[in-house]
């Protein structure tokens, strides 16, 4: 990751289509008005500064071409364990985006966010974090969670906020948000890749999306919000909200729930905020989702296809999206 011009190369094009070119469509950074070469120059100096030689790689998915990198030892990708004595579960067998690829691009939009928020602290502070193979795209959500919130100052990483009420257990930021603190604790859930690609039996968020968040908010500390942000691979729908608004009922010292869908909503934006009493001072906090990460775009399958209702993401599937947008 360390090669410049290659990576400069990969996000200037991505994604690439001569079809798209043809029509008088812009690559995504292009449209976006961001510089792929300052990208590439950036990541790959971060990269090197923390011995990532992650591999790079480009691959086609109906025409056009995505960028993307292999995380090493993923939970993921478990096709080839599958005939052994004592196979994985089903979740772990599918592979791509967001499971066993990282996107290059979300990768480069990483590194401009951590200089910003961190200065001469990054990426070295985080060095152990970004390498791990199994939590390096939950770091990644981590940060661009942080990013999400108006004027922030006063950043903790893995703070403990209730350590003198006896909880010793750590939430990933304490930030300011226009002088409002937060505590915020950040959930990717990549096993969801099942609802967006499986039929009715996997449609159903279950409650344990938010397994072992509970713990760590024993209390409301005055003045403070207490708050969880997901980030999820399928879209935001009913079954999600139902159970969104459950966790909150019976959690009262948690003040909200944000959810951000990789796949869009069902209805609605692509992000939606949960609170019984502070959505508006959440909402007023709250920077949004910006452009770069509504144009997300993610492919994953699920080699072992056996029916409809357990099935591949079909490559035009993603295609009908990518000729949409470029």
């Amino acid at each position: 990751m360390n090669d410049v011009k290659l990576l400069f190369e990969m996000l200037r094009h991505h994604p690439f289509s001569r079809e798209a070119v043809a029509r008088g469509a812009k690559p995504w950074l292009e449209m976006l008005g961001i510089d792929p070469l300052q990208r590439a120059k950036i990541l790959a100096e971060d990269m090197t500064s923390i011995e990532c030689d992650w591999t790079v790689r480009s691959k086609c998915v109906d025409g056009f071409v995505l960028s993307h990198y292999i995380i090493p030892k993923s939970d993921f990708g478990k096709m080839n364990e599958v005939n052994q004595k004592s196979s994985p579960p089903e979740t772990y067998m599918g592979e791509g985006t967001g499971l066993t690829e990282g996107s290059l691009v979300r990768l480069s939009k990483a590194s401009v966010i951590g200089r910003k928020l961190f200065g001469d602290a990054w990426p070295i502070r985080f060095k152990k974090a970004l390498l791990n193979g199994i939590d390096h795209l939950s770091f990644l959500e981590e940060l661009f969670w942080l990013n999400r919130w108006h004027h922030i100052t006063d950043i903790e990483y893995e703070a403990t906020p209730f350590k003198s009420d006896g909880c010793g257990h750590s939430i990933d930021w304490r930030l300011k948000s226009c002088g409002k603190i937060i505590n915020l604790e950040v959930k990717f859930r990549p096993k969801d890749w099942m609802r967006s690609v499986d039929g009715p039996e996997h449609n159903k968020v279950m409650p344990s999306i938010f397994e072992g968040v509970s713990k760590k908010f024993p209390k409301n500390n005055k003045g403070e919000l207490n708050l969880v942000a997901v980030s999820c691979m399928a879209p935001i729908d009913r079954s999600m909200r139902e159970v969104t608004e459950q966790f909150l009922r019976e959690h009262p010292t948690i003040n909200g729930v944000l959810v951000w869908s990789m796949g869009g909503s069902t209805n609605g934006p692509a992000y939606e905020i949960s609170s019984l009493n502070d959505r508006e001072l959440i909402q007023a906090l709250f920077a949004g989702i910006d452009a770069e990460a509504a144009h997300y775009i993610g492919s994953v399958s699920y080699p072992m296809r056996v029916s409809e209702e357990r099935r591949s993401l079909k490559s035009d599937e993603v295609a009908d999206w990518l000729h949409k947008h470029f």
